[in-house]
């Protein structure tokens, strides 16, 4: 870690990207805290070097120019030696898409907060004849207040004059790209409202436009597939709100609104009246994504830089995908198995963002540089091989594949002031619960929190009969909801996390299961669901300790057992691990004799 830069003295790294580092720093002139990224410009290529230091200069005057209560601000650009680094304003809190983990859908009034102040920032920056280019959850900066700013202008274009980009390149994150970016054709800021405008989908409905698709799905199904209506996905909207976002959707640049803040205003006049804490669970049960890739299409990874590759010549806008395997999807009818449900580019710890650095130009098609060049990769893809020798598959025959998931909390009775009404609701929707009827007792849920819209335990008895009728994406909208009104709530932090690690999501998974061991220390579920992940990751260590502490609280725990042979053996402890999975099988023994 650098020790200063400049004036600047470094205190810590907040995070790191695939262009550089960013530092938390002290400027003592101004006795002040900044952020700094780093930018590493040792390069052998002489040209290449002085094309980085030139796009980073021109990325540091353009936001520099930006002056805006929205907008993350830029102070200073240092160089020294063969590092550059851009000096801005450091934000104390979280981006939108951590926030948007933790609360997959945001209410109304919050929506409407963080898209009106977007809207006028990138109004500001359009008159300036400045694109972002890239508007995500994860370029919105929330501080403590909630107070969002835009970062990340390292893919802005100054729209007149020269510039270094090469004509046709595409830039940004594709999930958010509007159509003509897609293609690579020229950009105004009305690419930007149209990225905004699925930030608000994100909001509203907890999915990006089409869901978790690949990379030339995503191109095609942009360029000539209306999304679903926001309402196909969470029916506590008014009708009002889906011929806004379709607008401000359109294919055509020409047919969205004029600016940014008219679709704002628009946005906000659809939503008004909307109880702010009503609960939005109606979304429409998704169906498996067929594991199988389209044929025909070819997309270029490189893993080791972790950079999306392109595809060779041929346009993804203009090929329909590949109808999936009849047996993954059939068609009008709902697969065996959702899908978990589409999440966002995972943000770093610390959110600080600045400049992205793209390569200098050379000779590739149009889409290769569109797809190549300058995207960020949120979805490196690696693969591992499925070989094993006889000895490593006997050591990892008993390694668990996934943390241990205990069963959801019950119905808990009801609060003794509630209404009559919510009451017989309430455990009416018990007794269905017991009856095996979850579709009924969703029902009966509904009505109950309808009645008393505040009651937690309405929606983690709801979200329980969503997870039974395997709805996952209703049944963390539930917990999430029970989780906003009662932050320490345990059981919900330990369902939400099983719904995560059923649909492979380790990262708000672990996240989930930290929060609740923070409420709940001693919990042997919560310390075990997290040991599983800390395991899958390879992080023995933590593993360890977490299912040492499981075995501690619950010595009969026959997974715990399991999992914390194989973390010893990753840790190089054979005979701990040989003794561990003994007493695993003792267990295992002496519980299939009782059962007789």
């Amino acid at each position: 870690m650098l020790p200063q830069v400049g004036r600047y003295k470094i205190l810590t790294q907040l995070g790191k990207g695939a262009m550089g580092i960013v530092y938390l720093a002290d400027d003592p002139l101004l006795n002040r805290q900044v952020a700094i990224k780093s930018i590493d410009l040792a390069v052998e290529d002489p040209t290449r070097r002085e094309f980085l230091r030139g796009r980073l200069l021109r990325d540091a005057r353009a936001a520099a120019s930006l002056s805006h209560a929205h907008i993350v601000g830029v102070y200073d650009i240092v160089e020294e030696g063969d590092c550059a680094c851009i000096v801005m304003e450091y934000v104390d809190g979280e981006n939108l898409a951590s926030y948007l983990v933790r609360n997959p859908v945001a209410d109304s009034q919050f929506t409407v907060h963080v898209i009106r102040a977007m809207a006028s920032a990138l109004d500001y920056t359009h008159s300036r004849n400045i694109i972002h280019r890239d508007i995500k959850p994860a370029n919105v900066m929330l501080d403590s207040a909630r107070t969002p700013k835009i970062t990340d202008f390292g893919i802005a274009r100054i729209t007149e004059g020269a510039t270094t980009t090469m004509t046709g390149t595409v830039m940004g994150t594709i999930e958010y790209m509007a159509p003509e970016q897609v293609k690579g054709e020229p950009v105004d800021g009305r690419a930007d409202q149209f990225a905004l405008a699925v930030v608000t989908y994100r909001m509203l409905t907890g999915s990006t436009l089409y869901g978790d698709q690949s990379m030339a799905t995503l191109a095609y199904k942009i360029v000539n597939e209306a999304p679903k209506p926001a309402r196909s996905r969470n029916s506590w909207l008014p009708a009002g709100i889906d011929p806004v976002l379709s607008k401000a959707l359109s294919k055509e640049p020409k047919d969205r609104y004029r600016n940014c803040c008219e679709f704002a205003d628009a946005l906000a006049v659809s939503l008004a009246g909307v109880d702010r804490e009503a609960p939005t669970v109606a979304m429409a049960p998704p169906q498996r994504k067929s594991r199988k890739r389209a044929t025909g299409v070819v997309i270029g990874l490189a893993a080791a830089a972790a950079v999306i590759g392109g595809v060779a010549i041929w346009k993804p806008w203009d090929h329909p995908p590949q109808p999936a395997a009849p047996s993954a999807v059939a068609i009008g009818k709902p697969a065996a198995q959702p899908a978990p449900p589409p999440t966002e580019p995972k943000p770093a710890a610390t959110q600080q963002t600045a400049a992205s650095v793209e390569k200098p130009p050379v000779k590739k098609t149009a889409v290769e540089k569109a797809l190549a060049e300058d995207a960020p990769v949120e979805k490196p893809v690696t693969k591992k091989s499925s070989v094993k020798s006889p000895q490593k598959a006997a050591e990892t025959k008993a390694e668990p594949v996934a943390p241990p998931v205990e069963a959801p909390p019950e119905p808990q009775p009801p609060p003794a002031n509630a209404p009559e009404s919510a009451m017989e609701a309430f455990n009416r929707g018990r007794d269905m619960m017991k009856g095996n009827q979850f579709a009924e007792a969703v029902q009966a849920f509904t009505k109950a929190a309808d009645i008393r819209p505040s009651w937690v335990q309405a929606y983690l008895s709801r979200g329980n009969a969503y997870l039974r009728l395997e709805q996952f994406d209703a049944a963390i909208r539930d917990y999430s909801r029970a989780i906003r009104i009662d932050p320490k709530n345990f059981p919900a932090y330990l369902s939400r996390a099983q719904i995560y690690i059923r649909t492979q999501q380790d990262d708000p998974a672990l996240a989930d299961f930290t929060q609740a061991i923070d409420i709940k220390p001693d919990a042997p579920a919560a310390l075990a669901g997290r040991a599983g992940i800390y395991l899958r990751k390879k992080d023995f260590q933590k593993a360890l300790a977490d299912y040492n502490e499981t075995i501690r609280l619950a010595p009969e725990d026959i997974p715990a057992y399991r999992g914390r042979a194989a973390a010893k053996r990753g840790l190089g402890d054979r005979p701990g691990a040989q003794a561990d999975q003994q007493k695993a099988n003792e267990l295992a023994e002496k519980k299939g004799e009782k059962g007789g």
